[in-house]
C-alpha cells in the first residue's frame, strides 16, 4: 500500500518535470524568434543633374548628349 503510494507519488513527479521542460523549451522558442523582416526601402534616389555628371565621366554618353540632356533638365528645373 504505502509502496504503491510512494509509486504514485513517482510518476507524478516525473510527468510534472517533463511537462515543465516541454513548456519552459517552447517558451524559449517562441522567445528567440527572430524580428519580423523589415520593409524594403528603396534607396534614396541622386539628384538628376548628378547621375548626368556621372554618365559623361564614364564616357556612358557623348558630350553632345549631355548637353542635350541638361537643356532638358534646365528647362525643367532639374538641373
Amino acid at each position: 500500500m504505502v509502496a504503491s503510494l510512494y509509486l504514485i507519488l513517482a510518476v507524478g513527479a516525473a510527468v510534472s518535470v517533463v511537462a515543465g521542460a516541454i513548456v519552459l523549451g517552447a517558451t524559449r522558442r517562441v522567445q528567440s524568434a527572430p524580428p519580423p523582416p523589415q520593409a524594403i526601402q528603396d534607396p534614396p534616389k541622386r539628384p538628376a543633374g548628378e547621375v548626368l555628371d556621372e554618365r559623361l565621366r564614364t564616357g556612358d554618353i557623348g558630350l553632345e548628349e549631355y548637353e542635350r540632356r541638361r537643356r532638358q533638365l534646365e528647362a525643367n528645373g532639374q538641373f
